[in-house]
């Protein structure tokens, strides 16, 4: 750990505690709303259908509460995992953490304390996200009940569902942007990982400490010869296919193209690329996210800085026999806050003459 300095593992640490305030502040923010919003539903109704207002809404209140006792509680300490979800490098980092605090490993007490402290609000952070993915079920499962059970009201009753629809599609917008930022690692945090990676141990240590371990265990041979023991051979499968399809399913076609049976793998497979690609585009989680029943403000998912656009441009008029080349160098900075909105823009050009010589 000599190449990762105190000031790397401080910056990592301030940057995960401030995104835990953020993911916190956000559900503790939309569970408020959401309430709020049904209580007015709920007031809307009784004056409609009394029975069914109670019937809809008599245990909801509980259900917010408790939520937002949750949220603002500490996470467990005794869990391994805190976040239910596999991310790639939550499981790299917070195995290679575990792995620093291990009796036998070397390091200075003023750095082990700060591999703890890293480790904590590591910990917390993935706690907060996890709390997050519960409020967004709860939230998304609540909502699709009163769409159901409340839409042929139509007058203010559509009007809050409406509301509420909004709420919970922007919530979920904002859950995923907190995920693309825990997916894609800061320099720092790539740093850190380069070091513990070079460290004696620590890829036996992954391989039997990590999320991913847990939820794909390897065979205790792994690596050995006795791992490939009773495992088929090429040419077994290959007979085995012949038997079930016969010879002519794995003999390639004569027009160049591969054999039916490699033709049928291949539209499976193509099928099977076009479905994810459609759970990708619906937010990466599955078909349950909420749709939204209104055209959504894309720049409202966005950070303040990811609002803005940068642009460059660079216009050259040539030599003529009074004037020499004449190049503008254009900068431009732009601030969108909604889809249907002109971005207010910046512009500021520098001007740059090379004289030429005409014989």
């Amino acid at each position: 750990m000599a190449e990762i300095d105190a000031k790397t593992l401080s910056r990592l640490s301030e940057r995960y505690e401030n995104l835990s305030k953020s993911i916190q502040k956000r559900t503790d923010k939309a569970l408020t709303t959401l309430q709020k919003q049904e209580l007015g539903l709920q007031k809307t109704l009784a004056h409609k259908d009394s029975s069914k207002s109670q019937l809809l809404f008599t245990d909801a209140q509980k259900e917010y509460r408790s939520l937002q006792t949750r949220l603002q509680s500490p996470v467990s300490s005794d869990l391994t995992n805190p976040l239910k979800e596999y991310i790639p490098n939550v499981d790299s980092l917070s195995t290679a953490l575990k792995f620093l605090q291990q009796k036998g490993i070397d390091l200075p007490a003023d750095k082990l304390q700060q591999v703890q402290a890293l480790s904590d609000r590591f910990r917390l952070l993935q706690g907060r996200m996890q709390q997050a993915n519960e409020v967004q079920a709860f939230i998304q499962q609540r909502e699709q009940q009163l769409k159901s059970q409340l839409s042929n009201y139509g007058g203010g009753v559509g009007s809050q569902l409406l509301g509420m629809n909004k709420q919970v599609y922007y919530y979920q917008e904002q859950l995923a942007q907190y995920k693309e930022t825990l997916k894609d690692p800061e320099k720092v945090q790539t740093a850190v990982m380069t070091a513990v990676g070079k460290m004696p141990g620590f890829q036996h240590f992954m391989a039997k400490n990590s999320f991913l371990s847990q939820l794909f265990p390897a065979s205790p041979n792994y690596g050995t010869p006795k791992a490939l023991t009773g495992l088929q051979t090429m040419s077994d499968v290959k007979q085995q296919l012949q038997d079930r399809f016969g010879k002519s399913a794995l003999t390639p076609g004569t027009s160049g193209g591969g054999s039916p049976l490699e033709q049928q793998l291949q539209s499976a497979q193509t099928a099977l690329s076009q479905l994810k690609d459609k759970i990708t585009a619906a937010g990466g989680n599955s078909s349950d996210l909420t749709q939204p029943d209104f055209t959504p403000n894309q720049q409202r998912g966005k950070s303040f800085l990811r609002r803005f656009e940068y642009g460059f441009n660079i216009q050259s008029q040539s030599a003529t026999s009074i004037l020499p080349v004449t190049s503008d160098i254009g900068l431009t900075l732009g601030f969108k806050p909604i889809d249907k909105s002109f971005s207010v823009s910046l512009k500021v050009f520098f001007s740059r003459r090379s004289n030429i010589l005409i014989g």
